[in-house]
């Protein structure tokens, strides 16, 4: 998926084919904000600010932009896996179901199938969430003419964050297991709230500079 065009990835979100979808999308998102991070951070090592910098200070911004290259790759791929957990959740829909038995196999393959559907969008938004500690060190720490963008990350980041758990929370409804249920929803709740409080703590500091 990676190497198709934007264009050719629009042309393909745009079209009667279920996939790619709003998955794919959180995970471009995420990947944008990473990228966008990135830039940032690019923007800032060998430039004056970072100079004056002591060396714990370089180390942070050294590290933020490796992690930033890092997960930008992950998160592509994520597009990837994102639209092979619901093909592959589609086709377990078409397993026979005209015994018992049959019916019994086809349950359980189903619901392995929304572990596995559920699963690429939860981990998507812990990813998600531990990103936001570089944005936070590009937005410290960063060139502070490009300021702005460590400001779209967040904003892109917690829209990632959003479209996965929605996603997770689509196949949760499905699965039987009722303490995993509650335990993954209240993680959910969690990753929610944590996010938008790293976010706005980011465009908080964004905005009182420009």
């Amino acid at each position: 998926m990676k190497e198709k065009t934007l264009n050719t990835f629009i042309n393909e979100l745009s079209s009667s084919s279920p996939v790619p979808g709003g998955g794919s999308v959180g995970a471009l998102c995420a990947s944008l904000s990473s990228a966008l991070t990135s830039m940032v951070l690019n923007l800032t090592v060998g430039k004056k600010i970072y100079e004056n910098y002591n060396s714990e200070e370089k180390r942070l911004v050294d590290e933020a932009l490796a992690a930033s290259k890092i997960n930008t790759e992950e998160f592509m791929k994520l597009i990837t896996k994102d639209m092979e957990a619901f093909t592959e959740l589609m086709h377990m829909y078409k397993l026979p179901k005209n015994t018992e038995e049959e019916k019994s196999f086809r349950e359980s393959k189903l619901q392995e199938g929304y572990e596995n559907a559920m699963g690429v969008p939860l981990v998507l938004a812990e990813k998600s969430l531990e990103f936001y500690d570089y944005i936070l060190v590009a937005c410290r720490l960063g060139n502070k003419n490009v300021l702005s963008d460590a400001g779209v990350a967040a904003i892109t980041l917690q829209a990632a964050i959003e479209t996965s758990i929605m996603n997770v929370r689509v196949n949760l409804a499905f699965i039987h297991n009722k303490d995993e249920v509650v335990k993954i929803e209240q993680h959910c709740c969690n990753i929610l709230k944590k996010g938008e409080e790293k976010k706005q703590e980011i465009v908080n500091i964004v905005y009182k500079s420009i």
